[in-house]
């Protein structure tokens, strides 16, 4: 069932991940599987081209989450950078409201000096309305890493283009992480 492919694909990445350290190479082969599974669920098709009785909730949040797991074995146990962008997309796609992929695709960019790209991303996903998820909820994602992560995004524009420091204080993203901040 298409369902299993979700759990034998995550449960395969986290096996790998854990054996990875001490063998790397079974944490390689089982990173395969994970990725057979999680392609299978993520799949390559768009939401829009899924039958109709595979557009509900349940089954977009666990495709998206599919996705955003096949995007985290590319990275983590291939380094395969540009095969988690792909899937981090792919979960965005189907599944705009979900914002992990968001985070961590914002990772790669700034580990890549893509400052930009993460910024316009994160805007992006502040953007999104918070709903319940049945599949890795985001709520404290929502309130939190976003704005976070935004403000870093201003952070690191600022460095690169050389602007001054009004540019931050002045910018609202800096202004949601103060906020942030206090409540801490």
């Amino acid at each position: 069932h298409p369902r299993l492919y979700y759990y034998a694909g995550v449960l395969h990445y986290e096996i790998a991940d854990l054996v990875q350290a001490e063998d790397p190479e079974q944490g390689r082969q089982l990173g395969a599987i994970a990725l057979e599974y999680l392609h299978k669920r993520g799949g390559d098709v768009h939401p829009d081209q899924l039958p109709e009785e595979h557009q509900n909730a349940a089954v977009l949040q666990q495709t998206s989450a599919a996705a955003f797991y096949a995007a985290k074995t590319h990275s983590d146990l291939f380094q395969n950078d540009a095969g988690a962008e792909k899937w981090h997309k792919r979960a965005i796609a189907v599944e705009p409201g979900f914002l992990w992929p968001y985070i961590s695709l914002a990772h790669l960019y700034y580990r890549h000096k893509r400052y930009q790209e993460a910024f316009r991303l994160l805007l992006h996903a502040r953007r999104q309305k918070y709903e319940v998820r049945l599949f890795m909820d985001t709520k404290v994602v929502h309130e939190c890493d976003v704005p976070l992560m935004l403000a870093k995004a201003v952070y690191y524009l600022y460095m690169q283009e050389g602007k001054d420091r009004a540019y931050i204080t002045q910018h609202d993203a800096w202004d949601a992480r103060h906020q942030l901040v206090k409540q801490a």
